[in-house]
C-alpha cells in the first residue's frame, strides 16, 4: 500500500500531504461463483420477504451490490425494520450432485440476492444448517434430499439458531 501512496503523492494533485490511516487486513472476494440449486433465491423472494416451508435461516442484511447492468436493479434495497426473507434448504443442494451441501456465498441465488446473503451472518446460518444436515443424514442414512427438513429445524433451534417462527400476519406470503 506504501508504494500506491508514493505514487499518489507524486503523481496525483491534492495527494501531496496524503496519508494512510488505516487498510483491511486482507482483500476479500464480494462475489463469486453460485450453484444452480434445487430452489434460486431471487430478488422477488427478497423484496416479497418470503418464507419457505424449508427455510435453514433468516436474511436481513441489506441488498449490497453494484449495479452491472439494468437488469440487476430494484426499486427497494433495505427490508423494513425487523422483517427478513427466509433461506430454504434446498439452496444448498445443487442440482444434479447428491450428498453434496453448498452454503455460504456460492449458494443457489441470483447476483441481486447474493448481494444480500454473502456476508458473514447469513455464511455461518447456512454452514450451521448444511453441517447439522450433513451429520443427520450421517446418522440416519439419509441422502441430502432426504433429511427430514422439519427434524434439522428442531435442531437448529435448540443449537440457537432464529428461523423466524412467529405467529404469521395478514399479508405475509409464503412460497414453496
Amino acid at each position: 500500500m506504501q508504494t500506491q501512496l508514493r505514487f499518489l503523492r507524486k503523481y496525483v494533485p491534492g495527494f501531496e500531504d496524503a496519508h494512510l490511516v488505516a487498510t483491511a487486513e486482507q482483500v476479500g472476494i464480494r462475489e463469486t461463483r453460485r450453484i444452480v440449486g434445487d430452489y434460486m433465491l431471487v430478488a422477488e423472494d427478497f423484496l416479497e420477504m418470503r418464507s419457505f416451508s424449508d427455510d435453514i435461516a433468516r436474511n436481513a442484511y441489506f441488498i449490497d451490490v453494484h449495479m452491472a447492468t439494468s437488469k440487476d436493479r430494484i426499486d427497494i434495497r433495505h427490508l423494513p425494520p425487523g422483517r427478513s426473507h427466509g433461506v430454504p434448504y434446498r439452496c444448498l443442494l445443487p442440482q444434479g450432485l447428491d450428498n453434496v451441501w453448498v452454503p455460504g456465498r456460492a449458494a443457489s441465488a441470483d447476483r441481486v440476492v447474493q448481494g444480500s446473503l454473502r456476508v458473514m451472518p447469513n455464511c455461518f446460518a447456512m454452514g450451521q444448517a448444511a453441517g447439522t444436515a450433513a451429520a443427520i443424514a450421517g446418522r440416519t442414512g439419509a441422502s441430502s434430499r432426504g433429511v427430514d427438513v422439519s427434524w434439522l429445524q428442531a435442531r437448529l433451534v435448540e443449537q440457537g439458531a432464529w428461523l423466524g417462527k412467529r405467529a404469521p400476519s395478514a399479508g405475509d406470503p409464503v412460497a414453496e
